[in-house]
């Protein structure tokens, strides 16, 4: 479910943490880690579009699904012509809506189908998994000709994409609330205390939060301990120390995610679990290794930020 580099759309990056939906609240920090994160706009030929998407599909439009955060657009896989689509699982799929070239919101009819090229995106954070719309493709079976043309070129455009691609993007989690099963697949286990707000989200019921690791459990924390997670609003203290149970970060640090949506817990909590006691039995405190810095380094680094190499 990893990111290929090759794409660059709207949404790049929100799939892995969203840290380009969210509201900076740490200005102080914001030039060092947000830099990292921001979204590269690209426009996309229709071939470059059917290669990169993740799935392609005529599906039915049936309405739309309001959120405290915005609206989705609804819609019922019909055919499925690249990915696959378990119709049980996902009898419907929430669409992204993308803006027309006049940046007018484009209008679907309900019961029409729609030629859709798609991107799929899963998150620990997310209600549902999300499909993101590539290359501003607006094609209604209404339209015979366009619809005929179209499709003739999918065929084509698929090929020319040896690998075919991932199948979906975003950072591996568990959607079990086994407290076990989620230890099992956490690749990174800290103690941390949470310093403060970072990043507040527009799109989801999410904080970004400053923190500090302080005992170590499973791997090592990156930014000497100073990490950022992404953790569901209100379900942690500032100045309080919480076990975190997250995933892999090989492809976000230093911003963290959890492992499952049941992935942080209070020291209290850990005290009431076997399985978490046991665990927090094998933490190491975390020292900080200090590094003086000449001046020319300090200049050096802050430089690099500002340039984006960093």
């Amino acid at each position: 479910m990893k990111r290929s580099g090759k794409i660059a759309i709207v949404c790049a990056c929100a799939a892995l943490v969203g840290i380009t939906a969210y509201k900076t609240v740490d200005m102080q920090l914001a030039p060092k880690f947000q830099m990292q994160y921001e979204a590269t706009m690209e426009v996309l030929t229709f071939e470059e579009s059917a290669m990169c998407a993740t799935h392609i599909v005529d599906a039915v439009y049936i309405g739309k699904y309001q959120t405290q955060y915005g609206e989705e657009l609804m819609f019922r896989p019909k055919t499925v012509l690249k990915g696959a689509i378990d119709p049980e699982k996902e009898p419907i799929i929430y669409v992204q809506p993308f803006l027309s070239d006049e940046s007018q919101e484009v209008e679907y009819v309900e019961e029409n189908t729609y030629l859709l090229l798609l991107e799929k995106n899963c998150s620990v954070y997310y209600e549902h998994d999300q499909y993101v719309q590539i290359g501003q493709v607006y094609i209604s079976s209404e339209d015979q000709t366009r619809w005929e043309q179209f499709h003739a070129r999918i065929p084509t455009s698929i090929t020319l994409d040896e690998t075919q691609g991932e199948t979906s993007y975003g950072v591996e989690f568990t959607k079990s609330d086994n407290v076990s099963e989620i230890v099992n697949v956490a690749e990174n286990i800290f103690v941390v205390n949470i310093e403060g707000i970072y990043a507040e989200s527009e799109i989801a019921p999410t904080t970004v939060y400053r923190c500090s690791v302080v005992k170590t459990i499973r791997n090592m924390p990156v930014e000497q301990g100073n990490i950022l997670i992404t953790l569901f609003n209100d379900t942690v203290e500032i100045g309080q120390e919480y076990l975190v149970l997250l995933a892999d970060a090989t492809q976000t640090a230093p911003v963290y995610t959890l492992a499952a949506k049941n992935g942080v817990y209070g020291l209290e909590e850990v005290e009431n679990s076997p399985v978490l006691t046991a665990l927090l039995d094998t933490a190491t405190e975390y020292h900080t290794v200090i590094v003086e810095k000449s001046e020319q380094d300090i200049l050096r680094e802050e430089a690099a930020y500002r340039s984006g190499d960093s």
